[in-house]
């Protein structure tokens, strides 16, 4: 009896403690323990407990390790259904991504050592771009004998453009002939600027990746993997310049006019970015980026022998299956507590904080929080408390909330 007694308790707690931890519903502070606030059912749950011991020996009782984490409705298990049917790809290697966190969605031999073709100007990109927004304005006159087989910008011995210009027909048009006019314009020599690419992708921990020259014409140690290249991608769009031009379907200067050869930019709704490639070795390949209500994604194929169908696959199901979830306080009481005297003031997280979840677990993730005392004075750099947010039962992430110097919006 006294078994069932304090199973029911446990329950009763736990149903208390999650109704707390639910956005649309509120609680109040009780006397701490170990400086934090605890929120509990208080005498209600004391009156529910005394009750129980007029009752007689009844059925087995529901146990805490038998209550469901989160109920799963008819909507979620079709939106799990689709979740696993994962696309069907033509590419050798294929990776899907979250732009902003890096987190992989889909992958298929993401760490196999293949042949990136022009992907590799996303590198040669990355370390004209570290030289500062000044270098981008500096004049590069091109040098003779800059003809190179494969894609071409054009370029002519003796024409003067800025690096900045050397980029657009470095990522537009593809150009060889581009990768080699910033890689001499760097390096001094072609030698000395690959070297510099490699030391870039160590410091990048591309551990799959080695260059041997800065266009990704064939060559057997010119290699890198897709998990390598969703870090170099990533790398390169913070900064605003390569995003830019990335997503730029035309460019025209001193007598060229450069087209993109990324046809998702005008086929693909949300396109963005970001590098076509392709050589006898390496096959079709592609880094392809789209943004949807301030979601990017970035989808990599290698080896693909229909590069932009199996893109469109990768970022249509990134779309469909997976959301951004912001990890914030709920609305309601729990944005607001008493100071030490009396006053409401406001709570908060300083910084942001996205994740990405398949969308049937949206609605599963729960937030805990716990506040200290006393409770520090308005935007004071000492946090007032933390909150804990799982999902099915583990924590997915822990952070400092503050009190707020005003509401946040």
């Amino acid at each position: 009896m006294i078994g069932q007694i304090v199973r029911i308790v446990k329950l009763l707690a736990r149903i208390e403690y999650d109704r707390f931890a639910h956005p649309a519903r509120s609680g109040y502070n009780a006397p701490t323990e170990g400086g934090f606030v605890v929120r509990h059912a208080g005498l209600p749950l004391l009156i529910i407990a005394l009750s129980c011991l007029s009752l007689a020996p009844g059925p087995p009782v529901l146990v805490d390790a038998e209550i469901p984490r989160a109920p799963i409705t008819a909507a979620q298990v079709r939106q799990i259904d689709r979740l696993q049917q994962t696309p069907v790809l033509t590419a050798g290697a294929s990776l899907l991504a979250d732009a902003a966190t890096g987190q992989v969605l889909y992958a298929h031999n993401a760490d196999t050592p293949r042949p990136p073709a022009s992907l590799t100007k996303v590198m040669t990109a990355l370390l004209a771009l570290d030289e500062g927004q000044g270098a981008l304005t500096e004049t590069v006159r091109i040098p003779a004998g800059i003809q190179t087989p494969g894609t071409s910008a054009g370029l002519a011995p003796g024409e003067a453009l800025t690096l900045e210009d050397l980029l657009y027909g470095l990522l537009l048009p593809s150009g060889n002939d581009a990768a080699r006019a910033v890689a001499l314009h760097i390096g001094g020599t072609e030698e000395a600027f690959v070297a510099q690419m490699n030391a870039r992708a160590a410091s990048l921990q591309m551990t799959g990746t080695h260059f041997a020259n800065p266009h990704g014409l064939d060559d057997p140690t010119h290699l890198s993997t897709a998990t390598d290249l969703l870090i170099l991608t990533r790398a390169a769009l913070r900064y605003p310049t390569f995003a830019h031009i990335v997503a730029t379907p035309t460019y025209a200067v001193a007598g060229h006019e450069w087209e993109n050869r990324n046809q998702l930019l005008t086929q693909y709704p949300g396109a963005d970015g970001v590098k076509t490639g392709t050589t006898d070795a390496a096959g079709e390949c592609l880094i392809a980026s789209a943004s949807r209500d301030g979601h990017r994604l970035i989808a990599i194929v290698l080896g693909s022998t229909d590069r932009y169908a199996d893109a469109q696959a990768l970022l249509d199901y990134g779309f469909a299956e997976y959301t951004r979830v912001r990890l914030d306080l709920p609305p309601g009481d729990f944005r607001r507590v008493r100071d030490a005297g009396g006053a409401r003031v406001p709570l908060g997280l300083y910084d942001e904080v996205w994740i990405i979840l398949p969308r049937w677990q949206r609605d599963h993730v729960r937030s805990f929080l716990l506040l200290r005392t006393p409770i520090p004075v308005p935007g004071s750099d000492v946090p007032a408390g933390i909150i804990e947010f799982t999902l099915n039962g583990q924590t997915i992430g822990s952070y400092p909330v503050f009190v707020l110097a005003r509401e946040a919006p």
